[in-house]
């Protein structure tokens, strides 16, 4: 999956609207969610996530009455996919993970597992059919509330339990693909190299970042949303439009935190504006995740006085189609 991510993007869905509008960046409830910029701080003497330091919490609400499967993906900064996992939320659910604790291999401080005595817990194995609190008093005896798009509930591998064994794994590949590279204007190619600009020459690969999605899908699965299986007719990638999700960079030891919304992208079965650009679409079909593709455009306010020591900084991701001329694989 190659696409174009800018964090200013997130900053245009700070005043959410009420109503969804496919193609507009709102903040509404979607099929899946994008984390354009996640960042983890290591600690320099083990190379460790450091406890103390910089991390990023992703928070994702259910807003459906019904359980739903999240599928959650995490790409390198070189659209890498690096690791893939399932969860569970049960209706109304509110799931939260620290990827500190992913880098760190510890599945088990953000499991969720299979249904008992009204709550999703830590027993191991499949899940039972999904569920959440959709009976009320009108019908005390309906039957029990489930995901009806769910293709399937076996084979979940959840809960992970604790795997730090693969931290160093996970925290050894998402640093690889940070790497300060030559930069040149492939529109004008005449342009003086910036590559020793502030930015390139300040880059190591600590802290670690890299960008992270989140599907509704009706079943578990090995595949990455880049697998041309994923989207296909048996495949486990869906459409409903139930997550919300929120960001919050925190740095503890910098009395720093800044919370913003996730970018929400909308399902659009019915084809229309999805059927010839989509969110997935680059590499395998347009349309074919039927999700809003990014905007090719973005605005946001900017400070610029040196006097005041007042400067706004912008970190964007290009494509990386503008150096490598397509068609590009997935690495899953």
């Amino acid at each position: 999956m190659k696409k174009v991510f800018a964090v200013a993007l997130m900053l245009a869905l700070a005043g959410g609207v009420a109503y969804a509008n496919f193609c507009a960046r709102d903040y509404v409830p979607a099929a899946t969610l994008l984390v354009p910029y996640a960042v983890v701080d290591l600690d320099p003497a083990t190379g460790a996530p450091n406890p103390n330091g910089y991390t990023t919490i992703l928070t994702v609400t259910n807003v459906s009455r019904a359980a739903q499967l999240i599928h959650v993906s995490v790409y390198d900064v070189w659209s890498s996919a690096i690791v893939d996992f399932d969860e569970v939320l049960s209706g109304y659910d509110v799931w939260s993970i620290n990827f500190r604790d992913l880098l760190n291999g510890r599945f088990d401080y953000f499991d969720t597992g299979t249904r008992s005595t009204g709550f999703f817990t830590g027993t191991v194995g499949p899940t039972a059919t999904a569920w959440g609190p959709e009976s009320n008093c009108l019908t005390p005896t309906g039957l029990q509330p489930q995901d009806a798009d769910a293709i399937s509930w076996t084979g979940c591998a959840f809960p992970y339990g604790n795997l730090s064994s693969l931290g160093p794994t996970i925290v050894s590949n998402l640093q690889a693909s940070i790497i300060s590279l030559p930069q040149n204007d492939v529109c004008q190619p005449t342009l003086s190299d910036p590559s020793n600009s502030p930015y390139w020459a300040s880059l190591t690969n600590n802290p670690v970042f890299f960008y992270v999605v989140v599907d509704t899908v009706r079943a578990c699965g090995l595949m990455f949303p880049g697998d041309a299986g994923y989207w296909s007719a048996t495949g486990i990638g869906e459409y409903d439009n139930v997550l919300i999700g929120d960001i919050l960079y925190l740095n503890s030891a910098a009395n720093y935190s800044e919370a913003i919304p996730a970018v929400h992208l909308e399902a659009d079965v019915d084809g229309g504006i999805a059927a010839t650009a989509s969110f997935y679409g680059f590499g395998f079909g347009p349309g074919t995740d039927s999700r809003e593709p990014l905007a090719t455009a973005f605005a946001f306010r900017y400070f610029n006085i040196p006097a005041a020591g007042f400067s706004t900084d912008l970190i964007v991701w290009k494509n990386i189609a503008d150096i490598v001329p397509p068609p590009l694989s997935f690495d899953a």
